[in-house]
């Protein structure tokens, strides 16, 4: 049943990549704590850690960045290229802040104080941007399988990097989007390879650096 449900998730994940969309991985740990009933010497308590991800898609996409005029706008705004940074830089970003807490803060007094009920007409119930159309998209997540892998220890994150990796090479290969990966420089090496290769290395270097040390005391 486990192995169907990640076919059905990868199936998923393949099919909107397909459309032309790209994601971000979110993880975090999985603690699971085991009480037994019979503590021995060979029987105790345990702590497992895991490794739990999803693959949830952008919903503001490349094409919004054309077809949006203040997107568009607002990305040239930003740009700093041999500018310097002045408070003034920030005051449009500074007056939408305020605008949406007295709104924030009008709701409340609303709950809170029933006299100010007459105010309710001029409140409003969603506070406007510029971006509505686009975050009025619906959010998706795709849960991918748990790994059976610690966060805390060094070579448990390369292995799930590594398992990252192996991941979307295989989503976007079947999704006939490989040259995607390619533009943006994404290796479709084994990362878990050049952690053990990078160990031997760092090994050996040591080695030189000892007997050469060790020659120049003697």
């Amino acid at each position: 049943m486990l192995d169907q449900f990640s076919e059905q998730c990868e199936k998923r994940i393949v099919s909107e990549v397909r459309t032309g969309v790209d994601g971000k991985l979110n993880g975090d740990n999985l603690d699971i704590y085991v009480k037994t009933n019979d503590i021995r010497m060979k029987n105790k308590n345990r702590d497992y850690h895991f490794f739990a991800s999803d693959w949830t898609p952008y919903r503001i996409t490349d094409e919004d960045f054309v077809t949006n005029e203040w997107l568009k706008t607002y990305v040239e705004s930003q740009r700093c290229e041999e500018k310097a940074i002045t408070p003034e830089m920030l005051n449009p970003d500074l007056i939408t802040f305020q605008s949406s807490v007295k709104t924030l803060v009008s709701r409340e007094l609303l709950k809170i104080f029933p006299e100010f009920k007459w105010m309710k007409l001029v409140v409003p119930d969603h506070i406007p941007h510029h971006l509505e159309e686009i975050m009025s998209r619906q959010t998706k997540s795709f849960t991918l399988p748990i790994l059976l892998k610690n966060e805390a220890k060094y070579e448990d994150c390369v292995c799930i990097m590594d398992s990252y990796n192996q991941q979307m090479s295989d989503w976007y290969r079947k999704a006939g989007r490989s040259k995607c990966l390619t533009s943006h420089k994404v290796s479709f090496c084994n990362i878990g390879s050049y952690y053990i290769y990078g160990n031997i290395l760092a090994s050996v270097l040591w080695c030189i650096k000892y007997m050469l040390f060790s020659s120049t005391y003697e």
